[in-house]
């Protein structure tokens, strides 16, 4: 197996898209069983690499070796494809609140944008094209291959060749760029998968570093996880990653060929559990002030007294 994009539906169900196998697998992560949207026999796969669900569970499937994107619907039959102006299709999002579609291509250095809905019409380009994959230009990129877009409609594109992240606002305008070259906490070394949680945080996949960085949307470090390794939260080839609305992160390597999946504890929870243990710390506290006042605390003992 070679796993590559993943995402998740409206009933939890993971999806897998996988390269080698052409296959996307359907897994219910309760009882371990899967489905699949089969190469030669549900449609015709060359080389799967992102893959995303939309609120309606209809599936976005893009196919490098076939140059498109494939669209099926909830009962995953496929509907309709998508090829207008791809080369190299990778990562994509959908913006659910203005109803765009984007889609990196990292040989043309682009990130193609589309209508949502049926027929998918072609609407602008975020980058510069016939760069080479050279250009080190604000706003253009070197071998984009992943994108995620927050509540607002800010898009953040994995600029993969130079080691950041770059930023667009729903009309497809720069606004930043953050992150450069190194192998420590806060640096990159070839960003791929992004994926925004429901707090705005930027959870962003690190192939050569195989770790895990989690940003604010203006590129603050928060944590890191991971690392080279075969342990659980351990990474090797570390290649996408998706938090879903359960608050579930997935991630997918390639070496392995496996999924794992970690719990995001949101801004909401972690607050309500600093205030739960900060009121039971103030109610032992004043239990043993209270102890102490009405003198109940324990006495020395008489042996302890009479020792010599």
């Amino acid at each position: 197996m070679v796993p590559n994009g993943v995402a998740s539906d409206s009933k939890g169900r993971v999806y897998i898209a996988d390269s080698k196998v052409r296959a996307i697998f359907i897994v219910d992560t309760e009882t371990g069983g899967y489905e699949m949207i089969k190469n030669g026999t549900d449609a015709k796969f060359t080389w799967l690499s992102g893959l995303m669900v939309d609120e309606t569970d209809r599936i976005f499937v893009s196919d490098s070796g076939m140059k498109r994107v494939d669209v099926f619907d909830p009962k995953r039959k496929l509907e309709s494809v998508i090829m207008e102006r791809l080369l190299d299709p990778g990562g994509m999002a959908i913006d659910e609140e203005n109803r765009f579609l984007y889609v990196t291509d990292a040989e043309q250095d682009l990130v193609q944008v589309y209508d949502a809905d049926p027929p998918y019409k072609y609407i602008r380009s975020l980058g510069k094209e016939g760069t080479k994959h050279t250009s080190t230009v604000p706003g253009e990129f070197s071998k984009p291959t992943a994108v995620a877009v927050d509540k607002d409609g800010n898009v953040y594109v994995s600029d993969t060749w130079n080691d950041r992240i770059e930023v667009f606002d729903a009309e497809g305008n720069f606004v930043r760029t953050f992150g450069k070259a190194g192998d420590g906490p806060g640096y990159f070394a070839r960003p791929k998968g992004i994926s925004v949680d429901s707090d705005g945080h930027l959870w962003i996949c690190d192939e050569v570093q195989d770790r895990v960085q989690v940003y604010t949307p203006e590129g603050r470090l928060l944590i890191y996880m991971g690392g080279h390794g075969l342990l659980p939260g351990q990474f090797q080839g570390l290649i996408n990653i998706s938090v879903d609305k359960n608050n579930r992160v997935l991630t997918t390597e390639q070496m392995p060929g496996r999924l794992q999946i970690f719990r995001y504890i949101t801004d909401a929870e972690a607050k309500a559990e600093l205030e739960r243990r900060n009121a039971e710390t103030k109610k032992k506290n004043e239990e043993r002030l209270k102890a102490k006042v009405g003198g109940t605390e324990a006495a020395p003992t008489a042996a302890s007294t009479d020792k010599k």
